[in-house]
């Protein structure tokens, strides 16, 4: 499969997060973008291979393991980075759950701004319960950091990357500025 968008999660011993997760990712609106989602299993000690395996029964094509036995989030990305097949590749975390229109509208991001190395996205928090009191008074600017897909400030989103290849839950990058 010639992929569009290489989406890459790095986990470790989260999967009953993950599992939620993956989920969200198996049921993108994606008429117009092929995406692969590689699941970098950072060394667990818990089900997350299994319940890996067990969506790639469901949807081979579309999603693939990855073992890397040094832990930390930045093997588990630049294991991910190495395996990837798209030009664009897309980060999300074990927590977090994408819109369905995610993969679509970062393909839509770079589209529209070619010249873009990266494109990051407005993160929203799912609580379980009461935030954190701390939080307070911070959570708009906490959750509006970043420019959306569909809004994009060209001067953050043409900022140019060099020697380093950072990443986080809403954060997408073409694959030349991560070199491995």
């Amino acid at each position: 499969m010639a992929a569009d968008v290489s989406v890459v999660i790095s986990t470790y011993n989260r999967c009953s997060l993950l599992a939620r997760a993956l989920e969200s990712l198996r049921h993108q609106e994606s008429v117009d973008v092929c995406y692969e989602v590689l699941v970098v299993d950072n060394n667990s000690t818990d089900e997350t291979r299994e319940i890996t395996q067990r969506v790639i029964g469901e949807d081979p094509e579309k999603f693939r393991y990855i073992f890397e036995p040094k832990q930390g989030v930045s093997y588990g990305r630049n294991a991910g980075i190495a395996s990837a097949h798209a030009e664009i590749i897309a980060f999300t975390d074990d927590d977090v759950r994408v819109s369905s229109s995610w993969v679509s509208r970062i393909k839509a991001g770079f589209a529209a701004e070619p010249s873009a190395d990266f494109l990051g996205g407005k993160v929203l928090p799912h609580w379980s319960g009461i935030p954190p009191a701390w939080l307070e008074g911070h959570l708009s600017r906490w959750a509006y950091s970043a420019p959306t897909f569909s809004g994009l400030r060209t001067a953050w989103a043409r900022w140019r990357i060099t020697n380093c290849c950072c990443g986080s839950g809403g954060l997408a990058a073409k694959e030349s500025i991560c070199p491995i």
